[in-house]
């Protein structure tokens, strides 16, 4: 929320100053409000995606394999250094992007990200039946 409001209050006034500018004659200022504003647009959107990326590479169970265990109970996951138990009831809802399976535990938060590259097309569609009979899809 907070994001959406700083980038409001920055890259649509920051912009239109840039635009009056250069068409008030001040060509200058006013591309170079324009392309600023474009840039505080670009880092808008990529800081966070990069530090989430870097917060994802760090953490200890980035590395190695895992493996996942589904069942009517929930879904276990298992690290090289630790085990994750999940119960149906800790998923508030799934969604299913064109490489993943992801799992959300909050509106916000992914509890458990399923690659599709590691699953046949058959594992796929029987995970799409478990998850449309136990979660809600948004």
């Amino acid at each position: 929320m907070w994001d959406t409001f700083q980038f409001a209050l920055t890259f649509v006034p920051l912009f239109f100053v840039g635009a009056g500018l250069a068409d008030a004659g001040s060509s200058v200022a006013g591309w170079s409000c324009m392309g600023l504003s474009i840039a505080i647009a670009f880092a808008a959107y990529e800081v966070p995606r990069a530090r989430r990326r870097q917060q994802f590479r760090a953490s200890p169970f980035a590395g190695g394999d895992r493996a996942l265990t589904i069942n009517e109970n929930g879904i276990a996951t298992t690290f090289p250094n630790a085990t994750a138990q999940y119960g149906w009831q800790a998923f508030t809802r799934y969604r299913e992007t064109e490489l993943s399976i992801l799992l959300f535990t909050s509106p916000y938060s992914i509890g458990v990200w399923i690659p599709k590259r590691e699953m046949s097309p058959q594992q796929i569609d029987e995970l799409r039946h478990i998850l449309k009979a136990r979660l809600p899809v948004r």
